[in-house]
């Protein structure tokens, strides 16, 4: 005869007893609050797996409950009569440093490729299942939040705004069609010589960015670029990147009123995406693969991104509030490497 002492339930209050759980030679089960009770088999009982130290629960039939730490008594029980779990290496695995390192290990690596490589990639094959127009209800109300908080309105003479405006016309044309293609100028302020695109085709130019060409060509290698972003869907990518990292977050640490802080701040989110060097590659080669296209001399990029670094101090980068660009040096480097692998002198 086993004896288990622990705590008995009666499954329709939350006051426990203490009990006996006892098993016979034969495997039957009884509980010594039940003298009347007909022994039960194992098999009749819902025993659950053992996770580390925690306390074990049995459930009856009738809905009682049985708790005990005993652990290594109930393990002998189910082996003693042929019920041995196939959990119980887990338990074992768990009980030596060595292999819980390896599992650590093992964890930060998948993580990292999940996060690095494995959240990017079906990222981007949701973005591309996403239609224009549903790009531009996403980011509704994103320009009215830039408007409000960072832009002020464009200085910029008419002229010259038409001007830009048609050349955007005609590139928009050649681009993937769907989009709300607008271009729209304002003054950058804190942003200075910049150029962003939302998820719905609309670019936007800072009065300094134009004021810092010293050619439309120049604008218009900024400006492929940025299409190239939206037709790359960049802004989406990045947003269901944060967004999945972020309901992560909430899965691990059960904070669910994160997932409401995050449809909020979505236009914001899209705005403000952090492209990385690979995506920003693929939009430099969208904005080269039109400059060859069209017979625009591919130097005209790294001339106006030499000169913006040299107009901000040398410091390496562009200055960019919404954007972190790579460097500007790694970044013409890329241009001129993308530019001899199509063909192009760029320098």
């Amino acid at each position: 005869m086993i004896e288990i002492p622990g705590q008995c339930f009666d499954g329709e209050s939350s006051a426990a007893a203490p009990a006996v759980l006892r098993v016979d030679e034969a495997g039957l089960v009884t509980l010594d609050i039940w003298p009347a009770h007909l022994p039960l088999a194992l098999s009749e009982l819902e025993i659950s797996e053992r996770v580390g130290n925690i306390p074990r629960l049995i459930r009856f039939p009738d809905g009682t409950q049985f708790r005990t730490a005993q652990n290594d008594q109930i393990d002998q029980v189910l082996t003693s009569f042929g019920h041995a779990r196939g959990s119980r290496w887990v338990h074992r695995l768990e009980s030596h440093l060595r292999f819980v390192a390896i599992a650590v290990v093992v964890m930060v690596i998948a993580s990292f490729g999940l996060v690095k490589y494995g959240i990017p990639y079906f990222a981007k094959l949701a973005a591309q299942t996403v239609s224009a127009q549903t790009a531009a209800s996403i980011d509704d109300g994103a320009m009215q939040v830039l408007d409000k908080a960072f832009f002020t309105p464009s200085k910029l003479d008419p002229s010259t705004q038409a001007r830009l405006r048609t050349r955007f016309d005609r590139m928009t044309t050649v681009a993937e069609p769907g989009f709300k293609y607008e271009l729209l100028f304002r003054a950058g302020g804190p942003i200075g010589a910049n150029a962003l695109a939302l998820a719905s085709g609309t670019i936007v130019m800072t009065d300094e960015m134009v004021q810092a060409a010293k050619s439309d060509e120049e604008l218009v290698s900024v400006l492929a670029h940025e299409i190239g972003h939206v037709v790359h869907r960049h802004s989406l990518r990045r947003a269901f990147q944060s967004s999945v990292i972020a309901l992560l977050g909430v899965m691990l640490t059960g904070d669910v009123s994160s997932v409401a802080q995050i449809v909020a701040a979505l236009p914001v989110i899209l705005v403000e995406a952090q492209y990385s060097q690979n995506l920003e590659s693929e939009a430099d080669a969208y904005s080269l693969a039109y400059m060859q296209q069209h017979g625009i001399d591919p130097i005209h990029f790294k001339n106006l991104m030499l000169r913006l670094e040299k107009k901000h101090g040398g410091q390496g980068k562009i200055p960019s509030f919404f954007a972190t660009h790579p460097e500007t040096k790694e970044r013409v480097k890329l241009f001129e490497r993308l530019g001899q692998q199509n063909g192009a002198d760029v320098k």
